[in-house]
């Protein structure tokens, strides 16, 4: 069946009356979310526009308002997905005079419906901004009077019209007047003439140029009735759900951003969300912080904040996620005074965290493995170690005590990969200070105890080298590894024998790594041991990858000096060839 053959289908059943409402419902959801799937040409596009328009009109009881809302939705998805304001200009215009007449018919029975078009609406004037700018003042006018339910739906197609409205003049300076701002939202015009086929300036956005943070309203804009819709706004926002508020003030921030209002405007939020559990509300206020910093909040409401935040990353009553996000809020604090690295988008702490807070960060044993390698990177920022032992290497070594002791206890996986995703950070920030050494004899004394933890040494030296090329941890780490292994009793390495072979493997890649000791501890295990006759096959593989590395890397007559038995060099070369073969 062809993709035009199955939406014909769809379309049928869609006009059908024998199919329940909750089946049309998610026929609707595959164009939905396949639109260029289903509809791959032209004609199929306009035939389901169409069909899906006339299905919409047809429906006249309000029992049927959710579907029709859903109608709406989908309509929209292949507007915008089809570009129909470029290719299908009077599917589009019609469209467009369906959604305006939708929300300006202010009936209590369609609720649900007006809701659905005010967000169509603002969908479009997202994918075109400016399609509905030059009727901001009916929209604003529309937005006071709805007190119903769907308040908060008429009140975001405002604010969002409002801030592209700003963006296009912030863009253009040179050709709006000073009245222009203030004209736009005091003159009512028929809404149902919002767009046509000549109206100048409908863009697709681009997310690129477009940037609201650098652009700012020349000086010679009167922003007087903005300042009226924004204190307006920031009155009506106790009737929004959590969501949709965020939405409406991040949009509102951005106009106050580039009009040059006061934004104490927003002061009353941070009074009334700062101690808020609700996640949105709570996090509203760092998108706050973020955009406007020390012109918003003072020293006392930064201390607040930063207690707030490590209260919730601590709460065990918050979800994991919301914990987390938390940590990531701190690791990347909106601050002009922090701690840390200097390069753009790496983690940092303020500098208002007191020491006493440090404490906080330490795992405790009833903490998840995320939260632990969260507080991990913050001690990471906390303290700084100095080319002595002192306290600060002191405490960030301590800190991995409780991984430490759970791998001890055969808790290797999952708690072996937070441990070294930790010494990793502990090494990228630190690593010219004596904790690169403490590092070095924290991993040498784990893999000697604990032959598995060698996969992970292993790719930590990988990510070490990349970041240090000339460090000298990974060489002294493998030299170290390499010669405890190869004399050591053999009956201890065959309990670990493929860990051990593990290091062997990257040690041999290493042309500052004597061959000599390898390469005679393999001929003594394949003499010594029964490898040979038991044929494991992961073995012997992983006995070829070692010989593989040693005679890539060093030349045969340096891997044969000092390992040659008295018979000489070519007996033992043949011998160890040939215990290898079996």
């Amino acid at each position: 069946t062809s993709a035009a053959d199955f939406v014909h289908y769809m379309l049928q059943a869609l006009t059908s009356e024998n199919k329940k409402e909750s089946a049309k419902t998610n026929l609707l959801g595959l164009f939905q979310e396949y639109p260029s799937t289903l509809l791959t040409d032209t004609i199929t596009v306009e035939h389901t526009f169409g069909s899906l328009r006339g299905i919409y009109d047809q429906i006249e009881d309000e029992r049927h308002v959710f579907f029709q809302s859903q109608i709406l939705f989908t309509l929209t998805v292949i507007v915008v997905e089809f570009d129909f304001m470029e290719n299908q200009m009077l599917f589009f215009t019609d469209f467009l005079d369906v959604l305006i007449r939708t929300i300006a018919t202010t009936t209590s029975s369609n609720r649900i419906v007006r809701a659905a078009g005010c967000q169509c609406l603002r969908e479009l004037e997202v994918t075109y901004p400016g399609l509905l700018r030059n009727r901001l003042a009916t929209l604003y006018a529309m937005a006071q009077e709805e007190l119903t339910s769907v308040h908060q739906d008429y009140m975001s197609l405002f604010v969002t019209v409002l801030q592209y409205a700003i963006l296009d003049i912030a863009e253009n300076k040179k050709t709006y007047t000073e009245n222009k701002l203030n004209d736009m939202l005091l003159m009512q015009t028929d809404l149902r003439t919002a767009v046509s086929p000549t109206s100048p300036n409908l863009n697709r956005a681009n997310t690129e140029s477009r940037k609201e943070g650098s652009l700012r309203l020349p000086s010679t804009i009167d922003t007087r009735e903005l300042r009226k819709a924004v204190s307006w706004v920031m009155d009506s926002v106790a009737l929004m759900t959590p969501h949709c508020l965020v939405s409406v003030v991040s949009q509102l921030s951005d106009c106050v951003k580039m009009s040059g209002v006061s934004p104490t405007i927003f002061k009353q939020q941070i009074i009334r969300h700062i101690a808020s559990s609700s996640l949105p509300l709570f996090h509203l206020l760092f998108l706050l912080k973020m955009k406007f910093d020390r012109e918003l909040f003072e020293d006392l409401d930064e201390d607040r904040l930063l207690k707030r935040l490590i209260g919730h990353a601590q709460h065990p009553g918050l979800s994991l996620g919301h914990r987390l996000l938390c940590y990531d809020w701190l690791l990347q604090f909106p601050s002009q005074a922090s701690q840390g690295t200097d390069l753009p988008g790496e983690p940092s702490i303020p500098l208002r965290l007191s020491r006493h807070q440090y404490r906080l960060f330490f795992p405790s044993i009833f903490n998840d493995l995320d939260v632990i390698a969260r507080k991990l990177n913050v001690l990471s920022l906390c303290y700084e170690p100095s080319s002595t032992s002192d306290s600060a290497s002191f405490a960030l070594m301590g800190s991995l005590t409780l991984l430490d002791k759970a791998i001890q206890f055969g808790y290797v996986g999952v708690y072996a990969v937070t441990l070294f995703r930790s010494l990793y950070t502990f090494y990228k920030r630190h690593h010219q200070s004596v904790l690169g050494r403490e590092i070095f004899k924290f991993i040498l004394t784990s893999v000697l105890c604990r032959p598995k933890l060698a996969a992970h040494t292993v790719d930590f030296l990988r990510c070490v080298s990349r970041l240090t090329p000339h460090s000298p941890l990974v060489l002294d780490l493998l030299r170290s590894l390499c010669e405890q292994t190869v004399s050591a009793p053999l009956s201890s390495v065959l309990d670990n024998l493929s860990h051990n072979l593990l290091i062997l493997q990257r040690s041999a890649h290493e042309i500052q790594i004597r061959p000599t000791d390898t390469a005679r501890f393999l001929y003594h295990l394949l003499a010594s041991s029964d490898l040979c006759a038991a044929g494991d096959w992961s073995i012997g593989n992983r006995v070829l990858l070692v010989c593989r590395g040693l005679l890539q890397t060093h030349h045969t007559t340096t891997i044969c000096t000092g390992a040659v038995p008295p018979t000489g060099i070519d007996s033992f070369g043949i011998r160890f060839l040939f215990r290898i073969r079996r």
